[in-house]
């Protein structure tokens, strides 16, 4: 058996803060930025995906957002566009010109953002499990869930989390990664998650997603509990160059509960990006 791609740790002081990111491959190889979701960090949620984008020829750099892993703590509240702003000056720190963007769940409306800003930086973008918007209904409901959570305690939150983020055939089949899931969120630091939780409130991206003139892959799960196949379908008849795939017998939590048919998805999602654009790198005046 072929042994893993290893990743290096690396931090960089970018936006104010010391930011941590992951980095494998060839600086020469084109780049993909793997930006990870609500709740998790580089780490746990890229792993199993970052050998596959290696050995396919890509350098991959996947941020800890500030709050998690081991990047700032997070303190006071953030929205979606600081988030953007943390990753896009990590981006510049690390020397990364072009590049191809997977986000993952809330880490795909900082990436969506992020492409919004920088068309001349940003060559494809990958939306998995994640919508475009928050409306009032749903900060309503973030606030009723907060609520819950102080309530509950950790422990009990995070078991509750469990229930609704996985697939239930995938967790009856890995209870011990159910297990570890709920020790780990259980631990986080509870301000951080909180802000993180409200940092969509208000935000709606479906403009700005519309306007995005760039290879899109709209990764969806057909049992996902917080984006229903029909928003999906929503999302890619915003954008004409926008195409879906979706994972069945998968809830939300798709890099870790489909590894392989995740991975494929997004190497195919690779392959519309252009060749000769991925190698150019930002050119200073």
């Amino acid at each position: 058996m072929t042994a893993p791609t290893p990743y290096q740790r690396r931090f960089c002081t970018a936006n104010g803060i010391v930011q941590s990111y992951l980095e494998a491959g060839a600086s020469d190889h084109p780049a993909v930025v793997l930006i990870h979701g609500l709740g998790w960090d580089a780490e746990r949620l890229w792993s199993s995906s970052i050998d596959g984008l290696v050995r396919a020829g890509r350098r991959v750099i996947a941020p800890d957002l500030r709050g998690v892993g081991q990047s700032a703590v997070l303190d006071q509240p953030h929205t979606i566009a600081r988030y953007a702003d943390d990753v896009g000056a990590l981006l510049d720190e690390a020397g990364v010109g072009g590049y191809a963007l997977v986000g993952f769940s809330m880490g795909g409306m900082i990436a969506v953002d992020l492409a919004g800003r920088l068309p001349e930086r940003v060559l494809g973008l990958a939306l998995c499990c994640s919508g475009l918007q928050s409306t009032p209904d749903d900060a309503s409901a973030v606030e009723v869930m907060l609520a819950r959570a102080a309530d509950l305690g950790p422990q009990r939150f995070a078991a509750e989390q469990a229930e609704a983020i996985w697939h239930r055939g995938w967790a009856d089949a890995h209870p011990e990664a159910v297990a570890d899931f709920k020790q780990w969120r259980a631990a986080m630091d509870p301000v951080a998650l909180a802000h993180a939780f409200r940092a969509p409130s208000g935000l709606d991206l479906r403009a700005a997603f519309a306007r995005l003139d760039l290879p899109i892959e709209v990764i969806a799960a057909r049992d996902d509990a917080f984006l229903a196949p029909a928003t999906a379908r929503a999302v890619v008849a915003l954008n004409a160059g926008a195409n879906l795939r979706f994972l069945d017998d998968c809830g939300h939590m798709a890099p870790i509960e489909r590894p392989a048919e995740f991975a494929a998805a997004i190497l195919r999602f690779l392959d519309r990006v252009p060749v000769a654009a991925r190698y150019e790198p930002e050119t200073s005046a």
